[in-house]
């Protein structure tokens, strides 16, 4: 009963997760780094970075701050085909709590499923 209950709970939450773990890895994998400088104007805080033959320049997002601090230029990550999206952090870590949380999950489903079968095999 108890095992029927964990491969339901697992397999059936776990095989989502971690589908969706594997699509967003399949995204991140594919972004390529690139040197991102920090640019000072009066107003504001921009990033620059060279990708694809052209240079692009977006504002320093609120959250960024922190990669920022006492450096003029960092690596950033970019993907070949939309160069004008440059992301500072190399993964994003739903990534890693949605694979890793899948793959517990689908392996507690199997325990449970290999419990669940056990009742078959105890008394012939």
């Amino acid at each position: 009963m108890i095992g029927d209950l964990l491969s339901l709970v697992g397999l059936g939450l776990g095989l989502p997760v971690y589908l969706i773990g594997a699509l967003l890895y399949s995204a991140d994998k594919k972004m390529v780094p690139t040197e991102v400088v920090t640019v000072y104007d009066e107003s504001s805080t921009k990033l620059r970075w060279y990708a694809a033959g052209d240079i692009y320049e977006r504002p320093v997002r609120p959250d960024e701050h922190d990669y920022l601090r006492d450096r003029d230029y960092r690596v950033g990550f970019v993907k070949p085909r939309h160069p004008a999206i440059m992301r500072l952090e190399p993964q994003r870590q739903i990534t890693s709590i949605c694979l890793t949380l899948g793959k517990t999950l689908v392996i507690i489903g199997l325990a449970g499923f290999l419990a669940s079968l056990l009742p078959l095999f105890g008394n012939s």
